[in-house]
């Protein structure tokens, strides 16, 4: 009797895990083709520093990053060891983040 439960205990347990797998490969399926995030740049280029003859840049704007859901990263041209962060949503979205990022800064700042 003790191991038909095992078995009984096994094979429940082996269901439960097929369930949660084809659950979530359905999930992926839904998403394949769709763009969820796109990141361009990196926090390890030194862009700032480049000088392509007519001096240092004063400001970067990553434009692969010009559509919805989009980050853009770079080292800070302001502090040494900073990071500049760009953003691309829909003026929807990008409200709300602005809302939401400042409210946190104010939390932050006290």
């Amino acid at each position: 009797m003790e191991i038909e439960g095992y078995f009984i205990a096994a094979e429940a347990i082996a269901e439960v895990i097929r369930t949660k797998v084809n659950n979530k490969e359905q999930r992926a399926k839904k998403l394949k083709g769709k763009r969820i995030l796109s990141v361009a740049g990196s926090p390890k280029f030194d862009l700032y520093n480049a000088d392509y003859g007519w001096g240092r840049p004063k400001l970067l704007e990553a434009v692969s990053i010009d559509g919805d859901n989009a980050i853009s990263l770079c080292k800070s041209r302001e502090s040494e060891g900073g990071l500049e962060v760009g953003l691309s949503l829909d003026k929807t979205k990008m409200d709300a983040f602005a809302a939401i990022f400042t409210n946190g800064l104010r939390v932050l700042t006290g």
